[in-house]
């Protein structure tokens, strides 16, 4: 039976080379417990819009960017940046993004910056990928926030059990190609799906995410916020909201707090500066979920740095298109450059 019924599932080979709106389906991306949603290793892919065409060159252990070295006794010591798109730097050439001009900036004091951004990721899939962090052996991590997290988080919560399961997900922790050809044995597939999916049903995200979905219904001033705009959370919601994705924080905290690795955490809300209709409205979205990120890590005794203060500074002497991609949004490297420019002086000083 299991002969007949249980196809090997192994992570598939990278499509072939092409240009990928990164606003579209993107064939070089896949969604897949535990990890929730991850690169193909080994993909190349350009992503193209009408304000810029910049390559994409996946590692094995599916992050953009080169292939992440071995530790060593004379290694210098690591710091793992932890965000979404504009961690993974959208839009931009991958030494353009802050972490790589982190890295430059860390060298003399033998730190390396490794780029761990993932589009769409949020608290959520911080917490389901903390194995994946730990297995690249940090001595520490820069979490790093942005003001769609909360949504991210909600849209995600509804998807996780319907998930298909990894066959061969330590790949991942062990930096190395995945096996193409499936178990020896389909009886022992089975049985191990069968363990994961049970397993992952137990695991602390798939509990949080349980809890959260029998949370209470939106208000109706949610339902104008959210016609404004999809990420907006209104002041009557931002609690409730901020406590559910807070729980995968805590977690993700924890875990590598007992590893001994340092978390010092940074909050981009780009969204205090957004000119235009409802601007009101997404100046106190971001307002509002800062000063929870900022009183959440003080509570943990965690270093943080509200970037929100040197958008606006930048804002106020630059022009917007100078700081954000035409039609998108994202920061341009000159947003870039200035976001190293602030995190720079902050990690020499909080870094252990």
């Amino acid at each position: 039976m299991a002969r007949a019924f249980v196809a090997p599932a192994p992570l598939s080979q990278p499509p072939p080379r092409r240009s990928v709106d990164p606003y579209q389906v993107n064939p070089y991306i896949f969604f897949a417990r535990p990890y929730l949603q991850t690169y193909i290793p080994g993909s190349h892919y350009d992503a193209e819009r009408v304000a810029f065409t910049v390559p994409y060159h996946i590692n094995r252990r599916g992050f953009r960017g080169p292939e992440i070295p071995a530790r060593g006794p004379a290694s210098p010591r690591r710091l793992v940046v932890i965000g979404d798109s504009i961690v993974e730097g959208h839009g931009v050439e991958f030494d353009d993004a802050f972490p790589a001009r982190l890295g430059v900036a860390l060298e003399d004091r033998r730190w390396e910056v490794i780029n761990a951004g993932m589009a769409g990721a949020s608290p959520i899939y911080f917490a389901a990928n903390v194995p994946r962090y730990l297995a690249m052996d940090p001595d520490a991590v820069l979490l790093v926030l942005f003001e769609n997290d909360l949504t991210d988080d909600r849209n995600m919560e509804p998807r996780l059990q319907s998930l298909p399961a990894l066959d061969d997900d330590e790949a991942f922790l062990r930096g190395a190609p995945p096996g193409g050809g499936g178990s020896w044995s389909r009886l022992y597939e089975w049985l191990r799906r069968m363990w994961n999916d049970v397993t992952f049903k137990r695991s602390p995200v798939a509990r949080i995410a349980a809890r959260n979905g029998a949370s209470v219904a939106p208000t109706e001033e949610q339902a104008r916020w959210s016609a404004a705009a999809a990420y907006l959370i209104a002041p009557s919601m931002i609690d409730r909201q901020w406590t559910m994705s807070q729980a995968y924080l805590d977690y993700a905290v924890e875990a590598f707090r007992q590893k001994g690795v340092s978390v010092l955490i940074a909050d981009i809300c780009m969204g205090t500066l957004a000119p235009g209709p409802n601007e009101e409205w997404h100046h106190v979205h971001c307002r509002q979920l800062d000063e929870r990120i900022v009183s959440w890590a003080r509570r943990r005794n965690l270093p943080v740095l509200s970037l929100v203060p040197t958008m606006a500074r930048l804002f106020e002497t630059r022009r917007a298109i100078d700081l954000m991609i035409p039609y998108d949004g994202h920061p341009t490297a000159a947003a870039h450059a200035a976001i190293a420019a602030a995190l720079s002086p902050w990690l020499t000083e909080h870094l252990p």
